[in-house]
């Protein structure tokens, strides 16, 4: 949830501004099977829809989600249930692709940076060869802090710029200026970074609804 609620905020204010973004989701896994026996790519159609753009008409699905499987597991593990091997050089070129027709690509992973999409590739290493900025999408939560601060060393260790973080609320939370456990004040203190806003917990999830928190985090970017 709060990976594509981040980039679904980001996409949708990006749109109203008139920047022509497209999201990119390289992998998607758990996708459900429609009965025309197609996998489809739930997080992927949503970032579409934030996007403004109807997946197969005004771009290619296989072009923006290259890769979708059926199981709900790690990328290198639902791949191999499925017979696929992941192949970073399409996920690359397809990268390109999209780089050079639009202005803003934002571009989500699958589970965390060190989550495997084979006996070799790690998602870092794809985020290490787009050489994209990095928004880390944290739920404000208990532990909040030591992952987060873990994915920034990992980040910063392969030379990847943070961006900044942005914190998504957990159910039953609905207030994003409520920092229960200050975890955005310690990620910001000990992590040398900029918490670029907060996502509070919305029952019936909209992109009108995400509007504003995406417009924030967008400025913040503009003023780091």
């Amino acid at each position: 949830m709060g990976k594509t609620a981040t980039g679904r905020a980001i996409l949708s204010a990006a749109v109203s501004r008139g920047i022509n973004a497209v999201p990119f989701k390289p992998v998607e896994t758990g996708c459900v099977r429609t009965q025309e026996g197609l996998l489809a790519p739930s997080d992927t159609l949503s970032l579409c829809a934030a996007a403004g753009l109807v997946p197969d008409s005004d771009i290619p699905l296989d072009l923006v989600c290259p890769y979708r499987l059926e199981h709900p597991l790690s990328p290198h593990l639902a791949a191999s249930m499925s017979g696929v091997s992941i192949d970073p050089d399409r996920i690359f070129q397809n990268f390109l692709k999209l780089r050079d027709g639009y202005d803003m690509i934002v571009a989500e992973g699958a589970g965390g940076l060190l989550v495997p999409l084979s006996d070799t590739c790690f998602m870092a290493d794809l985020v290490q060869t787009m050489a994209l900025p990095v928004i880390i999408a944290a739920k404000d939560e208990l532990g909040a802090i030591n992952h987060t601060l873990l994915t920034i060393e990992v980040l910063r260790r392969r030379g990847l710029m943070v961006a900044g973080v942005v914190f998504i609320k957990s159910q039953g939370d609905a207030d994003p200026d409520n920092d229960k456990w200050g975890n955005a004040h310690a990620v910001s203190l000990h992590g040398a970074v900029e918490v670029l806003g907060k996502i509070p917990w919305i029952e019936k999830m909209t992109d009108a609804g995400l509007l504003d928190y995406g417009c924030t985090i967008l400025d913040s970017l503009e003023q780091a």
